[in-house]
């Protein structure tokens, strides 16, 4: 029967019982560096009529393969082949080769003993596949192995189902479980399993279907049952054609920090309920000096009372938005949605800060869309929402500055924008705005007694009501701070 192997992507060869070159293709060619080319004996009829074959191609170039092993390995490898050929089985060889141009490579050889009708040998059909790439892959997976061998975080790798093929010693550490128990199952169906299963198909969905990194913090289990808090990093590796070899995941145990964080958490709340109500007296005694012994008071009395004053709304704010934090972490804010009209509470709360644009000669625009329908939004929160973007406008804006309000309704939902003519953010300092006590570098040197906390409640008053909030901003040239809340509420 003829056979016909010159289109296939695999480099192949035949020879003869001797062991010299009958045929082969042009990806064998390539393979070993000779060009683009084959032997004519690429289609052929059978073996049984293969006798003194010739082994060069045109230009005298030898094309056996076995001539361009490399030393030191070329007389082991020849041995193993000629011992392998005694068997009368597949024989099966990986080794170097150093191709026509001097470069070195590995390969796969694997070749079937071929017989005639009465069963004499009559050759072989062999194939030969660069492996160097995946050689190359080993070699630097077996030192990544030993570098995170004993690092105290979990580090598996999976195949494209997600079995565990490798678990270093951290593993072990955090989860009690070792990696002989582990390679093979399915990773985390030993540890895991705590979240919903929304949590699941969403990491599956973007590692898998997305073919993207996947980062969260979750709750998993010990192998004594005991459970702790885990942040993962899982990261797929996608080969030359974008399919995804085996993933890579990092787990590290944050039971500790999240311990400290509750401490934490629990003792601003302690301190903030202790500190509400001396700075309360405080407040009642101010307005006590103003509402009756004012007149008895000096011109340099009044400015002490009025800085008195003063610094204790700075701390009854403080106070707040640290309670507000403590509140926020132990799930304790109840939010409580009703029809608002988005304008006008925009209205009011831009109007409390008037007096206060107006003493640091700030002109202000504003925008509002007079159709906006009405929004289900809890308005106290809302309010304090927006109040702390139209209050970090002006303090960071200065003296003649201008700050710009605009409502409108887009793809987003019902949109507040606050741009202001400020020191801006650096750009640097630009991905933790929203996180929680982190003031812009800028920020701490222009005015210095800022919480850090304002914008960490807008970014969770925003995503109460299935909103967000972004911004977009440049050092000296000011920032626009959005806030959106759709229309249709987050069910």
């Amino acid at each position: 029967m003829l056979t016909d192997f010159t289109n296939l992507p695999i480099g192949t060869f035949l020879e003869d019982a001797k062991g010299r070159l009958a045929a082969f293709n042009s990806k064998y060619a390539k393979t070993l560096g000779l060009g683009d080319k084959s032997s004519s004996g690429d289609k052929i009829s059978s073996l049984v009529q293969s006798t003194g074959a010739s082994s060069d191609i045109n230009g005298g170039e030898n094309a056996n393969w076995r001539e361009y092993l490399s030393q030191p390995d070329k007389n082991a490898t020849l041995a193993d082949w000629k011992k392998q050929c005694k068997t009368g089985k597949t024989i099966h060889i990986i080794c170097r080769l150093k191709k026509a141009s001097g470069n070195e490579i590995w390969v796969d050889v694997k070749a079937n003993p071929a017989y005639s009708a009465d069963k004499s040998l009559t050759g072989y059909i062999g194939t030969l596949t660069d492996i160097t790439n995946q050689k190359i892959f080993e070699t630097v997976l077996e030192r990544f192995k030993k570098a995170v061998e004993k690092t105290e975080s979990q580090i598996i790798f999976t195949d494209p189902k997600g079995i565990i093929l490798y678990a270093n010693e951290g593993v072990e550490k955090t989860t009690g479980f070792s990696s002989a128990e582990l390679i093979g199952t399915k990773a985390g169906r030993l540890w895991g399993g705590l979240m919903d299963k929304d949590f699941y198909t969403t990491l599956w969905e973007r590692i898998s279907g997305q073919k993207q990194p996947f980062s969260a913090e979750l709750i998993n289990k010990k192998k004594t049952g005991e459970t702790y808090y885990a942040e993962i990093n899982i990261t797929p590796v996608l080969d030359a054609t974008g399919q995804i070899e085996f993933f890579v995941g990092i787990e590290r145990d944050i039971t500790y920090i999240k311990e400290i964080d509750k401490v934490k958490s629990e003792f601003i709340s302690l301190a903030s309920h202790q500190l509400r109500t001396p700075l309360s007296s405080i407040k009642w005694l101010c307005e006590l000096f103003w509402q009756e012994d004012v007149s008895k008071l000096t011109a340099d009395q009044k400015e002490v009372v009025q800085k008195v004053q003063n610094e204790n709304e700075r701390l009854i704010k403080l106070v707040n938005s640290l309670l507000n934090v403590s509140r926020i972490e132990a799930k304790k804010i109840t939010v409580a949605p009703e029809q608002t009209d988005f304008n006008k509470l925009v209205q009011q709360t831009v109007d409390s800060y008037r007096r206060h644009m107006a003493d640091r000669g700030v002109t202000l625009t504003e925008n509002y869309q007079s159709d906006l329908p009405t929004v289900l939004l809890d308005p106290k929160l809302t309010a304090e929402a927006v109040g702390n973007l139209v209050s970090n406008a002006v303090k960071y804006t200065p003296q003649n500055g201008h700050i710009t309000i605009t409502t409108k309704r887009d793809k987003a939902g019902l949109v507040l924008s606050v741009a202001d003519t400020g020191i801006g953010i650096p750009i640097n300092d630009q991905k933790h705005i929203f996180d929680r006590f982190f003031r812009a570098s800028n920020a701490n040197t222009t005015l210095t007694d800022g919480n850090g906390l304002g914008l960490y409640f807008v970014k969770w008053v925003a995503g109460e009501h299935g909103g967000r909030v972004w911004f977009d901003s440049k050092e000296n040239s000011g920032s626009t701070f959005h806030l959106a809340f759709p229309i249709t509420p987050k069910s």
